[in-house]
């Protein structure tokens, strides 16, 4: 495997492409402030010793194939300036993973790290992966702060000086009988969508104000749906739509989730994580955009989703009209073929019967 398998990522204000020995150049300026390696020891790497380790790294595998490395240059959009690296070792057939980051000197504060490292751990668990730490120098706040915004938890396992955070998207034995698909409307039959009901009943309950309505299931077809199976039984669903966000006037293809559900029973497993992760993929590869409404802002960025943070708007047949109650209940993921967002800018979505966010 060559570095150019690791896939590109991209969150609201960067890229993180694969690395590779070209890139060298770049980094060696980013990584030459003796700063860095305060709590990580070593020292500012020469060009040539830089150029050597990413010639490694591209390999993509350990030599006894027990690993599988992908790393990303970190670069900040729109203008393309590499102001770090992020890196992810697999093993165990992708069913744990560590991760790490850097950032220059000049480009720490500004929430870089964090932003990188939720978007290669969503990346991760979208690929399998169940567990996922990163080692952390106790001292090293900065860095612990990136973690726990990963979603790591520090545990009370040192390894060489460093404190291990840990994710864990499931412990569940049954996670081996897992199934999970990926069926247009028209591809679920009878059963299946009387499984997803029950499901979404279940979930959301019979509460006048949270109960799941008809109009709630009709926003939720025309895509497609990922339907999450354990023993034949439908433990988790999410529905992805296409509609047409405006970001400042500016209209977005956008993958819209609807009717994010896992059985009550099983929350807290994983099943949701495992599912919104094969969203993630789904809308990174087809929409300009991804974005959904809801009040469990922490639980989506977590998973690499951004909060919208400028207001909102409905396209109603009278022009735009505020929609100020769904302020900072929008959250947006963004995917490779996104241009650079405003997160404070103007959004609005087309005008639809009931909730229109």
């Amino acid at each position: 495997m060559s570095h150019t398998h690791s896939e590109r990522l991209t969150t609201a204000r960067l890229e993180l492409d694969p690395l590779g020995p070209d890139d060298a150049d770049e980094m060696v300026a980013v990584l030459a402030d003796e700063r860095l390696y305060s709590f990580i020891g070593g020292r500012p790497p020469s060009l040539d010793e830089l150029r050597s380790r990413y010639e490694r790294l591209a390999a993509g595998r350990s030599a006894d194939r027990t690993e599988e490395w992908h790393n990303w240059i970190i670069r900040r959009r729109p203008d393309g300036r590499a102001v770090g690296t992020a890196q992810a070792t697999i093993r165990d057939s992708g069913a744990t993973a560590q991760v790490a980051w850097v950032i220059g000197v000049d480009w720490q504060g500004r929430g870089f790290a964090t932003e990188a490292a939720r978007a290669v751990v969503a990346w991760l668990e979208a690929r399998g992966a169940v567990t996922i730490t990163a080692h952390v120098h106790p001292a090293h706040h900065a860095s612990g702060a990136v973690a726990a915004g990963a979603g790591l938890v520090a545990t009370r396992t040192m390894i060489d000086g460093e404190r291990v955070w840990r994710r864990r998207r499931w412990d569940d034995p049954a996670a081996a009988r897992v199934r999970l698909r990926q069926l247009s409307t028209v591809e679920l039959t009878p059963a299946e969508t009387r499984g997803i009901r029950e499901l979404l009943d279940a979930a959301f309950g019979s509460g006048r104000d949270d109960a799941f309505t008809e109009q709630d299931w009709q926003h939720a077809l025309g895509g497609v749906h990922l339907v999450l199976e354990l023993d034949g039984r439908i433990e988790a669903h999410a529905a992805v739509v296409e509609r047409e966000l405006h970001v400042d006037d500016r209209p977005l293809a956008t993958g819209y989730v609807e009717a994010v559900a896992t059985a009550p029973d099983r929350q807290g497993s994983g099943f949701g994580s495992r599912v919104m992760g094969e969203v993630a993929t789904f809308i990174r590869r087809r929409y300009e955009l991804g974005a959904l409404g809801t009040g469990r802002q922490e639980f989506y960025e977590r998973l690499g989703w951004l909060r919208w943070l400028g207001p909102t708007y409905v396209r109603a047949a009278g022009g735009p009209q505020r929609t100020a109650d769904e302020d900072g209940y929008v959250l947006v993921l963004p995917t490779p073929s996104s241009p650079p967002l405003d997160l404070t800018a103007p959004i609005s979505c087309e005008w639809r019967p009931g909730d229109v966010w």
